[in-house]
């Protein structure tokens, strides 16, 4: 089984400004954009939440794929984003994913 992973870093910043990310192996990933809607993200129970990613792939993606992402908010102090599971099983913050399973 071949695995690529891909490693990036999130940058959620405590004001309007737009977000920020890295690769951690850019011979796998190159530019890309992230939009999250809505920015900055409210913290609130039951907030719906629209993350869009768009990368550009420097090789084919074939197997198992894992997405690890790593969320930091960021302030006058930067705070990592912890990975939490939901009652309903979802997992949100800096987590492992499999990419067939956050693609839509």
């Amino acid at each position: 089984m071949k695995i690529i992973a891909i490693f990036a870093l999130l940058f959620i910043a405590v004001s309007g400004e737009d977000l920020e990310w890295e690769s951690c192996n850019p011979d796998n990933l190159g530019e890309g954009d992230i939009a999250l809607s809505p920015y900055p993200l409210p913290v609130v129970s039951g907030t719906s939440l629209d993350l869009k990613a768009l990368f550009d792939l420097h090789k084919d993606l074939d197997g198992d794929v894992d997405v690890e992402l790593k969320l930091v908010k960021k302030g006058i102090v930067s705070i990592p984003i912890p990975c939490i599971e939901s009652p309903s099983g979802l997992h949100l913050g800096s987590c492992s994913y499999k990419l067939e399973e956050i693609v839509t």
